[in-house]
């Protein structure tokens, strides 16, 4: 199968997008509003003009126009899981607006995929992130002669750091990519 450049738009379009989301996200843990409404408007665009053959929508068989539901669709399920995540303050509302754009490439079909992907690489990062403070709270604790088990803010430290979870939407995204591409193209 031949990969035409509009085929390629979407995709390439998603990874600036998520790139720049996880830059924003790491200096200062918000991703703009503008960069996703940029996003967003791309990526309806895209469905619109995309080839039917595009490996991004759902089905493999959207696209002029048809993937345009789908994409509406998924974007605002992704958006409601990602509210509610955000009012049980376990996501940020940045990252809950990041998930509705990239739903909004992918469209609704692939919405158990994208929050399944994403969630299990949140999980991961948090482990990251765990273990990172822990240990640093250990090398501080050592260099204050501060007895390791209890140092100082030891509950405080990791429940007050964000993590920056444009790195795991980021993963997600590029997994249920990756599926995809798999699915429609080596079949």
């Amino acid at each position: 199968m031949t990969v035409t450049a509009s085929a390629l738009l979407g995709p390439v379009a998603l990874c600036v997008l998520l790139a720049l989301s996880c830059w924003h996200d790491w200096q200062s843990r918000r991703i703009p509003n503008t960069l996703l409404l940029f996003g967003l408007a791309v990526a309806l665009v895209w469905q619109v003009l995309a080839p039917t053959s595009s490996p991004l929508l759902a089905g493999c068989g959207a696209g002029h126009g048809r993937g345009l539901v789908a994409s509406l669709a998924g974007a605002a399920a992704t958006l409601l899981v990602g509210f509610a995540l955000w009012k049980l303050k376990l996501f940020g509302a940045g990252d809950a607006k990041l998930l509705a754009v990239v739903a909004s490439f992918t469209g609704l079909g692939q919405v158990p995929r994208l929050l399944l992907f994403t969630l299990l690489a949140g999980g991961v990062l948090a482990l990251a992130g765990l273990v990172f403070f822990s240990l640093r709270l250990r090398f501080a604790a050592a260099r204050q002669c501060i007895p390791s088990s209890a140092p100082a803010g030891a509950g405080t430290v990791f429940s007050a750091y964000r993590l920056p979870y444009a790195f795991a939407i980021t993963v997600g995204s590029l997994a249920v990519v990756g599926m995809n591409y798999k699915d429609c193209w080596l079949h």
